[in-house]
């Protein structure tokens, strides 16, 4: 059995782990592992969660980070790949996000407190450009705060839908009487 096969019985065995329905690979279980580890656990978990979130389909991997041989990385920046870009993309409207971006760092990289969070210059500056460009920008340190992430944005649009279903069924209750009394002596000051 493959990898893969066994995430994937796992999610359909219903046995949840503490960050979905499938366990982070073997190298993460402590929060251990590079980047690229924490990085293919969460695009295995947005795999098998894709039935869940249908959305997920459109998550994609931005790969500008890695170390490559000279002939290959000027050939990639010919065409257009850029220093410090995010690593994921799901490029899904969710509220008045265009889309969500995820910088992905190991747990050791989280600071403390203050500074760019591991961030180097090239990625604190699309972090700006995308958050000034109304997209919705986060730095998850590890497989389960970029899978908390991911989730929570999906869900934006779930409470949005949730919302516009119960205004049009449900009418706002009237208001208190007092709340109006109050009201009207507030008009009758300005008059």
């Amino acid at each position: 059995m493959t990898g893969l096969e066994r995430l994937q019985s796992i999610a359909a065995s219903g046995r949840k782990k503490s960050w979905g329905n499938t366990a982070p690979s073997e190298t993460n279980r402590s929060g251990e592992g590079s980047e690229h580890a924490h990085q293919v656990d969460v695009i295995r978990w947005c795999r098998l969660n894709e039935g869940r979130y249908p959305a997920l389909r459109w998550i994609f991997a931005i790969p500008s980070g890695e170390h490559r041989h000279i002939a290959v990385a000027n050939r990639l920046k010919a065409e257009g790949v850029k220093p410090g870009l995010p690593d994921l993309c799901l490029p899904v409207k969710r509220s008045i996000y265009g889309a969500l971006w995820v910088e992905m760092k190991t747990p050791e990289k989280k600071p403390v407190r203050g500074g760019k969070g591991g961030l180097s210059d090239a990625q604190h500056a699309w972090r700006l450009h995308l958050l000034e460009a109304g997209y919705r920008h986060v730095v998850a340190y590890g497989a389960d705060e970029a899978i908390r992430e991911i989730e929570a944005y999906l869900r934006l649009g779930e409470e949005l839908e949730t919302a516009e279903t119960s205004s049009t069924t449900h009418q706002s209750p009237p208001p208190h009487p007092t709340s109006v009394k109050r009201q009207e002596e507030c008009h009758e000051d300005f008059r």
